[in-house]
C-alpha cells in the first residue's frame, strides 16, 4: 500500500503555515462576513416557506369548494330533471282537464242561448223550464269545481315553471363558479409543480 504524499507540505515550509490561533481568527472572520448571508438566506427561506404553506391552503380551500361546488351541481341537476317531469306531466293534465273544461263551458253556453231565462217562460212550459232550470243548476257546481280545478292546476303549473327557471338560472351561476374554481385549480397546482 503506497500512501499518497502529492498534498504533503515539504518539511522546509512547515515554518511558513498559520498558527492554530491564526486559522481561528480568520476562520471567525469569514463566519462573521458570512453572517449577512446566512441571515438573507434564512430570511428567504422562511419567505418560500410561508408563501408554499399559503399555497397548500389555497389549494385545500379552492378544492374544497370545487367539490361543494360539483356536489351542489349534481343537486341542482336532479332538481331540474324532476322539475322538468313534473312539468311535462302538468302539461299534459292541464291540456286533458282544458279540453273537458272547454266542453263543459260550451254546454253550458248552449243551455243559457237555449232556453229563456225562467221568468219569461209560458205557464205550459213551466215544467220544462223548472226541468232545464234543475239540470242547469245542477251542472253549474260541475263545471266550477272543473273551472277551479283547472285553475289550481294552472297555478300549480306556472309555480312548477318559475321554480324551473330558478333552478336553471341557479345552475347556470353554479357552472360559472365551478369553471372559474376549477380554473383557479389549475392556475395554483401550475404554480405548485413551477414551484417545486
Amino acid at each position: 500500500m503506497v500512501t499518497d504524499m502529492s498534498h504533503a507540505i515539504p518539511l522546509n515550509q512547515m515554518g511558513n503555515l498559520p498558527s492554530t490561533s491564526d486559522r481561528y481568527e480568520s476562520l471567525k472572520s469569514q463566519i462573521e462576513q458570512n453572517k449577512p448571508l446566512v441571515a438573507s438566506a434564512k430570511q428567504k427561506s422562511d419567505t418560500l416557506t410561508a408563501q408554499a404553506s399559503q399555497l397548500r391552503q389555497r389549494l385545500i380551500d379552492t378544492a374544497s369548494r370545487v367539490q361543494r361546488l360539483e356536489s351542489e351541481k349534481g343537486m341542482l341537476d336532479s332538481a331540474i330533471a324532476e322539475l322538468v317531469i313534473e312539468e311535462r306531466q302538468l302539461s299534459a293534465n292541464f291540456a286533458r282537464d282544458r279540453t273537458r273544461v272547454s266542453r263543459l263551458l260550451a254546454v253550458l253556453e248552449r243551455l243559457q242561448h237555449d232556453m229563456p231565462p225562467v221568468v219569461v217562460l209560458k205557464a205550459d212550459d213551466a215544467l220544462g223550464a223548472t226541468h232545464g232550470a234543475m239540470l242547469l243548476g245542477a251542472s253549474l257546481p260541475r263545471i266550477y269545481g272543473a273551472a277551479k280545478e283547472l285553475a289550481r292546476r294552472l297555478d300549480d303549473l306556472r309555480v312548477t315553471r318559475k321554480r324551473l327557471l330558478q333552478r336553471r338560472i341557479a345552475s347556470a351561476r353554479n357552472a360559472a363558479q365551478l369553471s372559474a374554481a376549477r380554473s383557479e385549480l389549475d392556475q395554483l397546482l401550475a404554480i405548485k409543480e413551477r414551484e417545486a
